[in-house]
């Protein structure tokens, strides 16, 4: 694979204290990404920061805020390249990935706005699906749009060309248990719904294209109480995009994903009651 001619991609990544990981997936992106722009989720107590100065001087500090999403507008301001590729520091691509992403991208139609990869879960040890689930990965800069809300991702007004070599994701734990859930994912719900309760005006976007929040989104906001039907369907569109065909990591995924709507629903619906109070 020449690596001497990277694509023009910049690679956005958000991380806090990622020492264990982070040498990999750098040393990974860099066979294909022109540029690396680097966002540190506040003050850094491991090696992140000198990792990072060793591919990029591209390196930001931000203010502390428990999750990546309230700093990828920062990496999409910087970025300078026409594409720009997410991926999270426990992430990596391999040869083969990387030798796709090259072959593919200069063939890509000008109205394709998002190159998508599978991104096989992992439980610490291994991948526990093949395939699936399939993860928006390369996007065109000019058709992005993203608003700074947990779990939400870069948006594209263009079509979707998959990639067929997976993303390979290997934290060193399993995202998948309910351990995870109390932990992780709790902290998640309670950044991600104090997120939803601030006036629109205030979250940080990128090229978003309305003022205000779309209509489902608004009826939820408006009627948090409804937060079991939320969840409900949120595990129920989770199956219906292939959870259902990987066994029980798949359903345990899907129900996962709905006990975390539910929760950060109702989050927002205390949030509310005490602002009324």
């Amino acid at each position: 694979m020449n690596t001497s001619n990277p694509a023009p991609i910049t690679a956005c990544l958000v991380i806090y204290n990622e020492e264990a990981v982070l040498e990999r997936c750098l040393t990974s992106i860099t066979k294909v990404c022109q540029e690396i722009i680097i966002v540190h989720d506040g003050a850094c107590s491991d090696r992140s920061l000198e990792i990072a100065s060793h591919f990029t001087r591209h390196v930001i500090i931000g203010e502390r805020c428990g999750i990546s999403e309230a700093h990828r507008v920062t990496t999409l301001e910087h970025a300078t390249q026409p594409w720009v590729m997410w991926i999270d520091a426990d992430e990596f691509i391999s040869d083969q990935l990387a030798q796709e992403i090259l072959t593919e991208l200069p063939k890509v139609s000008e109205k394709v706005g998002v190159l998508t990869a599978p991104w096989p879960l992992w439980d610490g040890t291994k991948t526990t699906t093949s395939g699936w689930p399939l993860r928006p990965f390369i996007f065109r800069k000019s058709m992005v749009s993203f608003i700074a809300v947990g779990h939400e991702h870069f948006r594209t007004t263009g079509t979707t060309h998959s990639l067929h070599e997976a993303i390979d994701h290997q934290p060193k734990y399993n995202n998948f248990t309910l351990k995870s859930f109390r932990t992780k994912w709790m902290r998640w719900a309670d950044v991600h719904s104090r997120t939803l309760t601030k006036p629109f005006s205030d979250i940080p976007s990128f090229q978003w294209p309305s003022s205000d929040w779309h209509g489902t989104m608004r009826f939820s906001l408006r009627y948090p109480f409804l937060f079991p039907l939320y969840g409900i369907y949120a595990s129920v569109q989770n199956l219906k995009g292939g959870a259902w065909r990987h066994g029980m990591i798949g359903w345990k995924s899907a129900l996962l994903w709905g006990m975390y709507i539910t929760v950060v629903y109702q989050k927002i619906a205390i949030l509310k009651i005490r602002a009324n109070a």
